[in-house]
């Protein structure tokens, strides 16, 4: 029997094992399988401390390759925020950068590069400025730090809820 505590003392090569056998019994072709082993080992690092078992790790998974966002009702309060749509705007314009490139995820550095930028650009600080990134870029109002997620998202994902986010924008 393992719980959260025993997972925390594991190996994190027999973590990442166990893990794989779990992704493979679920979906033998998932898209887990083709990242690298650094984009393993720091999701795991990312979402091992709020799991109790390995396979809770399963759900966070779906999360990460999802482009789902939350309704449009849990988002209302930050999207109404006059900030909102120019940071929207500047991470919009960043990530079809990027994808034009051929990058397929963002650096470890995108995060505190483009809220410094948009520090400047738009003048929003404190909750808005994050809150509004955090919405603007995965469609959620929660979740794990932003710094730490981004570089674990495809970008074609990112880009997908934020073609989503942007129809509650101009809805």
């Amino acid at each position: 029997w393992v719980n959260g505590e025993h997972l925390k003392l594991q190996k994190r090569e027999d973590i990442l094992c166990n893990f794989e056998e779990i992704v493979k019994e679920k979906e033998s072709n998932h898209l887990y399988f083709k990242q690298s082993d650094e984009w393993k080992k720091s999701f795991v690092e990312l979402f091992l401390p709020s799991a109790q078992f390995v396979r809770d790790l399963l759900t966070p998974l779906e999360e990460i390759f999802s482009s789902e966002i939350a309704s449009k009702e849990d988002l209302a309060e930050p999207l109404s925020w006059e900030t909102t749509p120019a940071i929207f705007s500047a991470l919009e314009k960043e990530i079809d950068s990027l994808l034009k490139s051929g990058v397929e995820f963002v650096s470890d550095s995108f995060f505190s590069e483009e809220s410094n930028k948009i520090k400047k650009e738009v003048g929003a600080k404190g909750k808005n400025l994050f809150m509004g990134m955090r919405v603007s870029l995965t469609g959620q109002i929660h979740g794990p730090e932003l710094k730490f997620v981004l570089p674990l998202i495809p970008l074609s994902v990112l880009k997908e809820r934020m073609n989503n986010v942007k129809e509650y924008l101009h809805a």
